[in-house]
């Protein structure tokens, strides 16, 4: 079983807990979501923390 690591920015933490709910009850599959400020979110992935998929606002993901 897999288990992907998330990050998104907690704005949309409703919709994307939604569809990860989704995606574990159909594939089986994990999903560990790190919700918070983008900011902090660019701060661990500047300081080496990695994640499977990041979920940010366009005007955040073009500063990445």
């Amino acid at each position: 079983m897999t288990k992907l690591k998330v990050f998104c920015a907690r704005s949309m933490t409703y919709a994307v807990n939604s569809l990860a709910d989704d995606f574990m009850r159909e594939t089986g599959h994990q999903v560990d979501i790190t919700f918070g400020p983008v900011g902090t979110l660019q701060a661990k992935l500047a300081g080496g923390e990695t994640t499977d998929v990041l979920i940010l606002g366009a005007p955040a993901m073009a500063m990445m």
